[in-house]
């Protein structure tokens, strides 16, 4: 018993020992920890900092971050006081941030960030402030004034800074003033009134230069104008507008320079429409469209020049039209037309213009096919075709079928209608005054004398006009006279009498509305051999 006791309490005694021998540990670990701490923090007031760099480099492990970071935060809030009152350097305040983010403690990273943005933006307001003397000093104002503004309030100079500013502006009010009257003196008003439209954005709606500035405004519409009128007197209203527009973009709603372009315009259109009338009067449309053209590209959408355009163009359009009735009157239609069409090309869609065209086309296609006409009156269906089909104007759909029509007038020979009866005539070649016609109807007496009266007939089913060739005697033949005779339908439609003095003769005989035709050739013993040659019949 008295043996377990005494274990007892040399394991009491020996637990004791080791939790006292920890806590002298720990008491002196913290001690060691806390030493380095301060060594960095010393080293960091007395502007240090390589040395707190290296001791922070050189105890990184027995540093406790936590309490480093607490005592860095503060000497963040105190840097940052310090700057306020003067205490410490610009270049050596950002040395120090500079250090403490090189520690890369996370949790001071806004912290540091928030003091060096302050610190820098005090330090440009405490130079601000030192230029804006010396500009202020110079007579810069503009500059002085621009610096002064620049003066932050957390600045202890910011007080003065304001005084220097209202000293700055009334200095530039002044010196703006001094200038733009300098300006004047050389007539240099626009000049003047940029000074002082300067000065007023600057100092803000100060009355002086404002009263100033519009003294100078008047006189500058007014010499400006002036200048304008000159140049209408020389008949540069171009030249006139210019100015004037120019004047109107500087003083916009200025009634006065308002009243001058609307009169510039007035007297300028006034004068183009004059211009325009004598070259219209002189037919020089070119020159008169030309005129208006130029002026409009002055006065934009001006009525009485728009008015003016129309008349040139329909009095132009009407001459044109004019000398195109002429050709085409004169039979020249090509000439016309030509001239119609390049007129078009200028005056795109106008209506008078197209219309003449249509009338032109018309006038020249029922020329060309009253021509055809005449050849077909002649029976020269194969000349009038091959007219139309030479013409300017073939593709016309009326010349195409005016072709086509005529192409079902073309005559056959008569001979290819065959004689259903008849007694005594032939086809032969036979001779008229040296000529040979291999298709001519002859009597057989030709080689026998013993026929008489010979005759024959054709059917023509009344689908004929008319009957075409040449009537003549054989060479050789007597002088005796012999007939030939045309019977339509039981009627005698045609009697040719032939001599020994007849010379070939071309007849034509109207078989209209005929069924039934008989040819009979009457040639007396020793009398005149008859011929029908080239005989053609027509649909």
């Amino acid at each position: 018993m008295k043996k377990n006791k005494k274990l007892i309490i040399i394991t009491a005694c020996g637990i004791a020992a080791v939790i006292i021998g920890l806590f002298a540990y720990l008491m002196l670990s913290g001690t060691i920890f806390s030493n380095h701490v301060n060594r960095i923090i010393s080293a960091l007031e007395d502007q240090n900092y390589t040395e707190a760099t290296t001791i922070f480099e050189q105890n990184r492990h027995d540093i406790d971050m936590a309490v480093l970071e607490n005592a860095l935060s503060g000497r963040l809030d105190n840097l940052r006081n310090e700057f306020i009152n003067e205490n410490i350097a610009f270049t050596s305040a950002k040395l120090e941030i500079e250090t403490i983010n090189n520690f890369a403690l996370w949790r001071l990273e806004n912290q540091a960030e928030d003091v060096e943005r302050f610190i820098e933006m005090l330090n440009d307001s405490r130079v601000a402030f030192q230029v804006a003397g010396t500009l202020y000093a110079q007579g810069d104002f503009l500059g002085a004034i621009e610096n002064f503004r620049v003066v932050s309030i957390e600045d202890s100079n910011y007080d003065a800074a304001r005084d220097g500013l209202v000293r700055g502006i009334e200095g530039y009010r002044q010196n703006a003033l001094a200038r733009a009257a300098t300006y004047v003196e050389d007539e240099n008003f626009a000049q003047a009134i940029l000074v002082l439209d300067n000065a007023l954005e600057i100092v803000g709606n100060e009355t002086e230069l404002a009263t100033q500035r519009e003294v100078y405004a008047r006189q500058e519409v007014e010499i400006r104008i002036g200048s304008a009128q000159a140049l209408v007197a020389a008949n540069n209203f171009a030249g006139a507008m210019d100015e004037l527009r120019l004047l109107d973009a500087q003083f916009s709603n200025n009634a006065e320079v308002a009243h001058a372009m609307a009169t510039v315009e007035t007297d300028h259109v006034n004068f183009i429409v004059g211009r325009v009338s004598g070259f219209v009067a002189q037919y020089r449309f070119d020159d008169a469209m030309q005129e208006i053209n130029d002026g409009l590209r002055i006065h934009a959408g001006n009525a009485v020049l728009i008015a003016a355009r129309t008349n040139a163009e329909d009095a132009h359009v009407n001459n044109v039209i004019t000398q195109a009735i002429g050709h085409a009157d004169a039979g020249n239609y090509v000439a016309a037309l030509t001239l119609l069409n390049n007129a078009q090309r200028t005056y795109a869609g106008n209506a008078a213009l197209a219309n003449a065209v249509r009338e032109i086309d018309e006038r020249e296609i029922e020329s060309i096919l009253a021509q055809a006409a005449e050849y077909v009156a002649e029976r020269r269906f194969t000349d009038a075709i091959l007219f139309l089909q030479n013409s300017r104007r073939v593709g016309d759909w009326q010349i195409v079928e005016q072709i086509e029509e005529y192409a079902s007038f073309q005559p056959i020979s008569l001979w290819e209608i065959p004689a259903f009866e008849g007694n005594g005539l032939r086809i032969v070649t036979a001779n008229m005054l040296g000529n040979a016609y291999a298709n001519a109807l002859a009597s057989v007496r030709i080689f026998d004398w013993s026929a008489a009266n010979d005759w024959g007939r054709r059917n023509l089913d009344g689908k004929f006009t008319t009957i075409t060739g040449i009537i003549g005697r054989l060479d050789g033949s007597s002088s005796r006279d012999s007939s030939i005779v045309f019977i339509g339908d039981g009627r005698q439609i045609a009697s040719f009498t032939v001599s020994g003095s007849t010379l070939p003769t071309e007849v034509s005989i109207d078989v209209r509305g005929i069924n039934i035709l008989e040819i009979r050739i009457d040639e007396p013993s020793n009398g005149v051999r008859v011929v029908f040659a080239d005989a053609m019949i027509y649909p």
